[in-house]
């Protein structure tokens, strides 16, 4: 919707670990470049903008694909990805630099314990816990997370809750969520002030469900104030899934903000959407 009705390029993508990416299994990688960890998607997410071609862009992030846009809007300026010629060349740009034009956050939370609650923590670091959690993980992601996430549960049918369980079935679901799961442990509410000191001057959209329970709008008005250039928009009637349970008011909150925040600058404007 956002491509065809403002004109502008959309690149969505399943970060791993996510969607029906591929699912990496410890040993396949070093643990200090887990493909799992917020700061390794981030890069991931400048590259991929890099050899496509992109030279500005504007980050939307999801609930826990915020701390992933946030960490790619503030390391995008100092990486310069693509040293492989051969890289570069396929991507068909004279530059692989990218340059940041705006933020939207839907859905945001900067409190760390609500990514991975106390009793997850605990159970992560023993090979008991890992098997207890499995068969809740399922529940949880099946079930009773998505009805959680929804105002209007009416319109949460059979075909959509399928749809949501579909990445259940890749090889390695379970042991992704939990490598997901540990990489934000080392994560520090500290690290989340960082980011937000170096974004407070980065144009910025919240946008935020009235009724959402998991991330409640309180705690996006919180991460509001702490950036100078951010506009905060509640939608009314909506859970956790604004994109899922209002698209149109969603539509209608970012249309003048990414027209605005593109135009501001020259050169070829996109835009990324991190789920």
């Amino acid at each position: 919707s956002l491509a065809t009705t403002l004109g502008v390029r959309v690149i969505s993508l399943d970060r791993p670990g996510f969607g029906l990416s591929a699912r990496p299994k410890r040993g396949e990688f070093s643990e200090s470049d887990s493909p799992y960890d917020v700061l390794e998607q981030a890069r991931i997410v400048i590259e991929l903008c890099a050899f496509l071609g992109v030279e500005r862009v504007l980050f939307v992030g999801h609930a826990d694909g915020c701390l992933v846009a946030m960490r790619a809007a503030t390391e995008a300026e100092e990486m310069t990805p693509l040293e492989d010629a051969s890289l570069e060349k396929k991507s068909g740009s004279g530059s692989n630099k990218v340059r940041v034009a705006g933020l939207a956050l839907l859905g945001a939370d900067a409190r760390l314990d609500a990514a991975v609650p106390a009793p997850v923590r605990l159970l992560l670091n023993t090979k008991l816990g890992e098997k207890m959690l499995r068969p809740l993980l399922r529940t949880e992601m099946g079930e009773v997370a998505n009805r959680r996430a929804w105002f209007d549960r009416s319109k949460l049918n059979g075909e959509t809750l399928r749809l949501y369980q579909l990445p259940l079935c890749v090889e390695g679901w379970d042991s992704a969520l939990m490598e997901a799961a540990r990489t934000r442990q080392k994560m520090t509410q500290r690290d989340i002030s960082v980011a937000l000191e170096a974004l407070k001057d980065t144009p910025t959209l919240m946008v935020t469900g009235a009724d959402d329970v998991v991330a409640p709008p309180t705690r996006a008005i919180a991460v509001a104030a702490e950036l100078r250039r951010c506009a905060l928009k509640i939608l009314p009637r909506c859970g956790h899934l604004p994109h899922e349970e209002s698209p149109r008011a969603l539509l209608e909150a970012l249309r003048p903000f990414v027209l605005e925040t593109l135009q501001r600058g020259r050169g070829r404007a996109s835009l990324l959407e991190e789920p």
